[in-house]
């Protein structure tokens, strides 16, 4: 209240990733009869603790106060996607072909709630873009001058292509050491996927995959077909990027 000028806010949530159901609990401690495994099993118990999630955030925002809440821009988003699906396979032990690059890890939600916005906006944008391609966005809610490489990441209807790379099929600065990078080349209908070496903990053991996004990504497609993808240029680019790295 006492802020007379624009101010910006970030709140974590703290680990998700783990069950929480009542305000004693809303930050868990491994439990020690329960596995730690068994905290991040599919079911009926992850939903209720998401639904217990949403509730405090909800009961967050009922206690702002009207008169800030009507000049408020509020954003909420994740990390990555869902840590446990249907088949209790998570970022790290997933067996498809994709990995962590899945749909199903890599789609985040990122929602907005905008002040006189009209409701049942139906403007549709089926762009691709990462979470990079959001500062636009926050940066013009939050009335920031934008320099020149913001403003690029606002072109999202000239993206062709995204990049993804991630070194965390476990201890990730071990991974590093190891040279265990993983990059990904991400178009509308393909994902094209190079491991520099393969990690221990990875179910896939093939070192270079192209895979349609349909049908749980299982669909491999011959590497013949690269060349018709207009993604040559970019797979010469991750040698480089993993030396980088």
């Amino acid at each position: 209240k006492k802020k007379k000028k624009n101010f910006f806010l970030m709140a974590h949530i703290n680990d998700l990733h783990h069950l929480n159901f009542s305000e004693n609990n809303l930050i868990l401690k491994k439990p020690k009869k329960i596995k730690f495994k068994s905290k991040h099993l599919y079911g009926e118990e992850r939903e209720l603790s998401l639904l217990f999630i949403d509730k405090k955030i909800n009961e967050f925002i009922q206690k702002i106060p009207k008169e800030i809440l009507n000049t408020l821009s509020i954003c909420l988003t994740s990390d990555h996607g869902t840590a446990s699906d249907e088949k209790n396979q998570g970022p790290l032990t997933s067996k498809g072909l994709s990995g962590l690059f899945a749909e199903r890890y890599l789609r985040i939600p990122f929602m907005i709630y905008q002040p006189g916005t009209k409701k049942n906006l139906q403007i549709k944008n089926s762009s691709l873009l990462n979470s990079a391609n959001c500062f636009p966005i926050l940066f013009k809610l939050s009335n920031l001058k934008m320099n020149n490489y913001v403003k690029k990441l606002a072109q999202i209807e000239k993206q062709k292509y995204i990049l993804a790379e991630h070194t965390h099929r476990g201890p990730g600065y071990e991974n590093l050491l190891n040279g265990q990078i993983y990059n990904c080349i991400i178009t509308k209908k393909y994902k094209y996927i190079k491991k520099n070496k393969v990690g221990i903990l990875d179910k896939n053991k093939t070192q270079e995959i192209l895979v349609r996004k349909d049908n749980e990504e299982v669909n491999i497609i011959n590497k013949k077909n690269v060349k018709t993808l207009d993604i040559l240029p970019l797979i010469k680019k991750i040698a480089t990027r993993q030396k980088q790295i």
